[in-house]
This record gives C-alpha cells, structure tokens and sequence, in this order.
C-alpha cells in the first residue's frame, strides 16, 4: 500500500498561520537576529505553501475539511493520486435553476392572479 504524500491535508487557516510563521523565522534567520536554527521556518513556509504536510498524512490527520482524499496539489495530475482527466459534475458544481420569472406590470400581475384563482374544467366540482 502507497501512501501519497502529495494530498492536500492543511486547511486555509492553518496554511495561512505555517507561510506566515515559517516566512518571519526564516527572514529573522536570515538577517541575523535569531541564530542558524531559525531556518526550520523552512519546513512550515514549504508545507504552507504547498498544503500538505507529509506528517499529517502518516498520522491520518486532516485540517482541511475532510478533503484530503479526493484532493491532490493545484493540477490535480496523476503523479499525486489525481485524475488526468476531470471529473463528472456534481449536483453540488452544477449550477441552481433559474427562479421563476416575476411580472413585470401589475396588470400580469393580476391576470397571473386571476389565472390561478380560476379553477378549469378538470377542477369544477360535479354539479
């Protein structure tokens, strides 16, 4: 059994805290205020920026929604478990049908109403 270290398992907000944590530490190691050690900034800039972190990924850890099994880096290639080709759409990325047209005048408006009110030869009780 593969396991695939590529799968997106950091949430945005988790994702945006690792680049800006890791970015500060390895720009103060950098400059010369904290020592050499603060280039482990490195570590959490690289899995922010990527949004997988393989650690997660071998403790079965998700910060993302859950999604890490059907999610895979920005191209969603195959060389991270992706699929080459897109997938079906589903009811959730289809778009919702159109709302039904309101009348522009109230005299539609009132022939709709009146329309309605009107029962048909289907509807009139037997005499």
């Amino acid at each position: 059994m593969a396991i695939d270290l590529c799968k997106k398992n950091i949430g945005p907000t988790e994702k945006y805290i690792r680049i800006g944590a890791g970015g500060l530490l390895t720009v103060l190691a950098g400059v010369g205020v904290v020592g050499a050690w603060g280039f482990i900034g490195l570590v959490p800039l690289a899995t922010g920026l990527l949004g997988s972190c393989p650690v997660y990924t071998l403790m079965g850890k998700d910060t993302n929604g859950g999604t890490a099994q059907a999610e895979t880096h920005a191209h969603g290639g195959a060389c991270c478990g992706g699929s080459a080709t897109p997938a079906e759409p589903t009811a959730a990325t289809t778009a919702p049908e159109a709302p039904a047209e309101e009348p522009s005048t109230p005299t539609e408006a009132a022939a709709e109403a009146s329309a309605e009110a009107t029962p048909t030869a289907e509807e009139k009780p037997a005499a």
